[in-house]
């Protein structure tokens, strides 16, 4: 593998246009180590051409062809990454389990579908905001050896029940390669604040300190509804119509109950989605900005970023 690298970063072969045949480059190599290759096969695909093999989701870049064994006879398929179909048969070719997938420096559990989808974008706008930034102030706060962490987001919808509690130590035990974290919505602590704690301690017990996160929001719905030019534009309303409706509603209604209504009221027709759904969350999340997003949030990110930076 030392000759690979060597050969890969070696100047005097940047410029020949070698073909490179390598067979399971992950042997030997830690995650890490696997993700660094990953990336400088990447870096080197453009001046040579690199063929090789692998049973292993970190090297599963550039054109991707599965071998398939059929009566003594093998046949390539091409992988379509763009094809959910593809996928699942090349993942279950290589025997990956869904645990394998989150190959990642860190796992964050969250609250149900839609919280997934709108932090997933979120943080990568974070990720440029903070980037700018660094750029600027020559700050590596956010990134580690120059690199985004990679950040898994797992929707769980069983905070407030019991058999969370339980399921921490089986999580655990599931993702012990990954630093893993747990970030819930406000509404969380406001509907049972003793079970809440008790959620937190036991969470904190297995993963550590400084892992779990509470945002000062009842929900993610909250957040978009106090950006309504957001909404507005996700929406292709008017944004001071919205604003109205969206203050009356909001005084006897919970903000979750708002997004429906609003969407069937401003979005709906307009939109493809029959109703508000992650879909219509993610366009919403996608008008934000870096400046947008509560500093609480961008504060959370941050800390885990230098949390994974610290292992």
């Amino acid at each position: 593998m030392l000759r690979i690298i060597s050969y890969l970063v070696d100047p005097k072969f940047r410029d020949i246009g070698h073909i490179l045949v390598i067979d399971d480059p992950e042997i030997y190599l830690q995650a890490r180590e696997q993700r660094a290759l990953a990336d400088l096969l990447i870096d080197n695909v453009s001046i040579n051409q690199i063929i090789f093999s692998t049973a292993s989701l970190r090297f599963l870049i550039g054109d991707l062809y599965l071998g398939i064994l059929d009566k003594n006879v093998t046949s390539l398929k091409r992988i379509d990454s763009t094809d959910n179909s593809d996928i699942e048969l090349l993942v279950k070719t290589l025997g990956i389990r869904p645990s394998d997938s989150l190959s990642a420096d860190a796992v964050i559990f969250l609250e149900g579908y839609i919280d997934k989808t709108v932090l997933e974008t979120w943080f990568n706008i974070v990720q440029m905001g903070i980037e700018k930034e660094r750029s600027e102030r020559q700050s590596n706060q956010f990134f580690y050896a120059n690199r985004i962490p990679r950040i898994s987001f797992i929707p769980i919808d069983c905070w407030t029940k019991m058999s969370f509690v339980i399921s921490v130590r089986i999580l655990k035990e599931k993702f012990v390669r990954s630093k893993a974290f747990a970030l819930v919505d406000g509404d969380t602590h406001e509907s049972d604040p003793r079970l809440f704690y008790k959620i937190q301690n036991s969470f904190e017990r297995v993963f550590g300190d400084n892992s779990f996160f509470k945002l000062n929001e009842p929900c993610i719905e909250s957040i978009m509804l106090n950006n309504p030019k957001a909404v507005a534009k996700a929406f292709k309303a008017n944004e001071q119509a919205l604003l109205k409706r969206v203050k009356k509603l909001r005084n006897k209604m919970s903000d979750k109950e708002v997004m429906i209504k609003i969407y069937g009221e401003f979005g709906k027709g307009k939109l493809k989605e029959e109703s508000y759904n992650s879909q219509i969350a993610k366009a919403i999340a996608q008008e934000f900005k870096y400046g947008d997003i509560p500093n609480k949030l961008i504060h959370i990110f941050r800390k885990i970023a230098w949390i994974i930076s610290e292992d």
